[in-house]
């Protein structure tokens, strides 16, 4: 098998990740999952400012999507987070499990807040050092195996 091909996700990709959010949260399907409000909060409304995501291809299939999204403080309602934190969802494909996808789409996310933060560094000049990025709070919060 030749390895899966890991793309940004975009608007029209919005039906394939309610069927990749039903499978993260255990719900039947893309409509069960439609009507969980703590489940469909993290893809009401997609793609708003901030969300970002990946899809994996893999022979003109997709067999994996992830995305992140930050919440309001409102939103949140659990007692870990912040505002500034992207919450993430994934979903593999069961056929394509244990090859490595998720962990090919968990760096795709991973890379993508910290190559936002290095074009705005270099944007900027030398005035601003380079710091972490939102990326290491997601280090923080989830933390994988790379």
């Amino acid at each position: 098998m030749p390895d899966p091909v890991i793309r940004a996700a975009v608007q029209n990709d919005l039906e394939v990740l309610w069927d990749f959010l039903a499978m993260a949260a255990y719900e039947p399907d893309a409509e069960a999952a439609k009507a969980v409000p703590s489940v469909a909060k993290y893809l009401a409304g997609w793609q708003g400012p901030g969300d970002f995501g990946f899809i994996a291809e893999q022979n003109g299939e997709i067999i994996g999507a992830a995305w992140a999204r930050r919440f309001s403080a409102e939103e949140l309602r659990v007692p870990y987070g912040d505002e500034e934190t992207p919450k993430v969802s994934i979903g593999v494909k069961p056929n394509a499990r244990g090859q490595g996808v998720g962990g090919k789409l968990m760096r795709a996310l991973i890379g993508e807040p910290l190559a936002a933060s290095l074009a705005l560094i270099s944007a900027c000049g030398p005035k601003i050092p380079p710091v972490a990025s939102t990326s290491a709070s997601a280090f923080a919060t989830f933390p994988v195996p790379l």
